[in-house]
């Protein structure tokens, strides 16, 4: 219920851009066609003047925002109103901060070729959250991010059913779930917090 924090449509880059994954997601966004040419977009990230010299060199430097991290409640918005997220940085990736990505129904692309965020690809695609049939873009290599990115904002019958599938996934680790399935692997644990809560309270 949160209103957008953007004038317009625009991809979500929630993690700051890093090495040669961060120029792929540039050169994937610079060669989107016409059909994309109102689109922004948007990296959750301080300034990175590299990035940014490289997006004016593409062509596309008014079109690359740099807006900051986000606080956790607007980070929801950008999560909620975003035409889709690509994860093109480096580092540690909070597993909260994907579920959160999956929760708010936004469908997501992973650019990362290793560290945490192979990791979290892998997760994402054994979970079938991230959609397969966007493999491919014809005999050029170069074209395939490209490619990919231009279905993916398309939002076709197998973005949606990665979307909803991702939605199922976050429900998996709320609270109530989670806490259910500590409880059953940590029974000594639990019946210690239990028996523990009336004198906490007094």
């Amino acid at each position: 219920g949160r209103l957008t924090l953007w004038d317009g449509e625009y991809l979500l880059a929630p993690l700051p851009l890093a090495g040669a994954d961060g120029s792929r997601l540039l050169a994937a966004f610079a060669g989107l066609g016409q059909e994309w040419c109102g689109l922004d977009l948007v990296v959750l990230s301080e300034p990175q003047p590299g990035f940014e010299r490289e997006a004016r060199g593409r062509g596309i430097g008014p079109r690359v925002h740099f807006v900051g991290q986000a606080p956790r409640e607007a980070e929801w918005a950008w999560w909620i109103h975003a035409r889709g997220a690509v994860f093109a940085g480096a580092g540690a990736v909070s597993g909260g901060f994907v579920l959160r990505g999956l929760d708010a129904g936004c469908p997501m692309m992973m650019l990362q070729s290793d560290g945490p965020g192979a990791v979290i690809h892998a997760w994402l695609d054994r979970n079938g959250c991230l959609p397969r049939a966007l493999e491919g873009g014809g005999d050029d290599p170069a074209a395939a991010p490209t490619h990919r990115l231009g279905r993916l904002l398309g939002r076709g019958p197998v973005v949606t059913e990665a979307v909803a599938r991702g939605r199922a996934l976050a429900a998996e680790h709320g609270w109530e779930r989670t806490g259910a399935r500590l409880a059953a692997a940590l029974p000594d644990l639990a019946a210690t917090t239990v028996r523990s809560r009336p004198a906490a309270a007094a």
